[in-house]
C-alpha cells in the first residue's frame, strides 16, 4: 500500500504563487469538465490538462503513487457497466434498433449450463469513461494541497464573509489538520506495516477469522498512536489559548493579484466552452448514455 502523501510540497512556482480561492476555482473546474464529457478521449484531454498543471507546479511524480490504487476502481466499473448496461432502460436519443455490440461472454455459449452473461462494449466504454471522470478528480484534487501553504489556506478561509457570517475558527482549524494528518496516518501505517513483517507477521492467506486477527496487529498500534497526537495536540493547543474570544491576527497574508484575475477568466471560458460543446453540439457526450426521467 502506498503511502499517501499529501502535503504542501515546498516550491518556487507559478501555481504555488496564485491565490487559494484560485486553485479552488480550478479544483471546480475540473469538475465541471469531466462531469459535461463522459467520451473517454475528450476525458483524456481534460487529464493531460492536469498533469500539465501539476508539472507546471514542479510536483514531482512520487506525490502520486496513490493514483494506481484507482486501476481497480476503472476495471471494476468497466466489468459491472459492461455487464449490466443495457438493463438501464431509457439511453437518450440513440435509436431503439441500435444493435449493441458483444465483446464477449463471461459464461461461454459453448459451455454447457449457466446463463450467457454478455460483456457489452458500450458499457465498458462508458464504465471506461466513468473510471477516468473518477482519475480526473482524484488527480486534481491534491494539486490545492500541494501547492498551498496551509497558514495561506487558513488565513483565505477566515477572509470568507456573507455579511457578518464567517466560518468559526475551530472548524477553519479542523478542516487543515485533517489534510495534514492524512499523510502522517498513512505513513505510520507503512511503519507499522514493516515493523510488523520484520516480526514475522505474515499478512497473506484467505482465512477471513485469521485476517481480522493479523489486520488487528497493524490498526490497534495506529489507532493508539493517532490517539497520543490527538492528546498531545489538545495539550498544545491549550496551552496557547486557543478558543480564546479575541480577534486572530496573522504573521502571512494573501493578496489577489493580476495573475489570479487572468487565470480565473481563462478557468471561466474554459468551463464555458466545456459545457457549449457538450449541450450545443454533443461532443465529448457518447450518443448511448442512459439517461432517468425525472
Amino acid at each position: 500500500m502506498p503511502t499517501i502523501d499529501i502535503q504542501y510540497f515546498k516550491e518556487d512556482s507559478f501555481v504555488h504563487r496564485l491565490h487559494p480561492f484560485t486553485k479552488i476555482i480550478f479544483e471546480i473546474s475540473v469538475l465541471v469538465a469531466a462531469a459535461a464529457f463522459n467520451e473517454p478521449l475528450f476525458l483524456a484531454v481534460v487529464i493531460l490538462a492536469i498533469m500539465g498543471v501539476a508539472a507546471l507546479a514542479k510536483i514531482p511524480a512520487r506525490k502520486f503513487r496513490y493514483m494506481w490504487v484507482l486501476t481497480y476502481i476503472v476495471l471494476f466499473m468497466v466489468i459491472t457497466q459492461g455487464v449490466w448496461f443495457t438493463s438501464f432502460g431509457d439511453f437518450g436519443d440513440i435509436d431503439v434498433e441500435f444493435e449493441w455490440r458483444t465483446l464477449f461472454n463471461l459464461w461461454p455459449a459453448w459451455a454447457p449450463g449457466g446463463p450467457r452473461i454478455p460483456v457489452i462494449f458500450e458499457g465498458a466504454n462508458y464504465g471506461f469513461s466513468l473510471g477516468l471522470r473518477v482519475v480526473a478528480i482524484s488527480l486534481a484534487f491534491p494539486i490545492l494541497v500541494l501547492t498551498t501553504h496551509p497558514s495561506d489556506l487558513t488565513r483565505f478561509l477566515s477572509q470568507i464573509r456573507i455579511v457578518s457570517w464567517r466560518i468559526p475558527y475551530n472548524v477553519i482549524f479542523v478542516f487543515t489538520t485533517a489534510f495534514r494528518y492524512i499523510p502522517t496516518v498513512s505513513r505510520e501505517f507503512d511503519q507499522t506495516l514493516d515493523a510488523q513483517r520484520s516480526r514475522g507477521v505474515h499478512f497473506g492467506g484467505f482465512n477471513p477469522i485469521r485476517q481480522i486477527r493479523v489486520l488487528m496487529t497493524l490498526f490497534v498500534p495506529v489507532l493508539t498512536s493517532s490517539l497520543l497526537s490527538a492528546h498531545d495536540l489538545t495539550l498544545a493547543l491549550e496551552t496557547r489559548a486557543f478558543g480564546a474570544p479575541t480577534e486572530r491576527t496573522f504573521i502571512h497574508e494573501v493578496h489577489w493579484r493580476k495573475a489570479d484575475w487572468g487565470v480565473t477568466a481563462l478557468l471561466i471560458i474554459i468551463v464555458v466552452v466545456c459545457l457549449i460543446l457538450a449541450n450545443r453540439y454533443g461532443l465529448g457526450v457518447l450518443p448511448y448514455t442512459p439517461q432517468r426521467n425525472i
